[in-house]
């Protein structure tokens, strides 16, 4: 069950990427601002460190969307199921 559900996240997932919302777009805008901003201050060794952790926050953000993918479908399942014997 674990692949079925990770083969849908990964589906889902592709199709949020995708999704080119002004929202979406206008925070990506900011961020990207800021984040020249700060590299611009750095040297290369602070750099490097900086992009290391954002790296890291980037790995860390996609298992945990992952994982409430997975956990709120294994819920939406459960629920049915015992609405269904009720």
């Amino acid at each position: 069950m674990k692949g079925l559900l990770e083969d849908i996240w990964f589906n889902y997932y592709i199709e949020k990427t995708n999704d080119n919302s002004f929202e979406r777009k206008e925070l990506l805008r900011l961020l990207t601002e800021k984040q020249k901003e700060v590299y611009e201050a750095l040297n290369d060794k602070q750099m490097k460190k900086i992009e290391e952790a954002e790296a890291i926050s980037g790995q860390l953000n996609c298992v945990t969307e992952k994982d409430a993918f997975t956990e709120g479908v294994r819920f939406g399942v459960q629920f049915v199921l015992e609405a269904m014997k009720g």
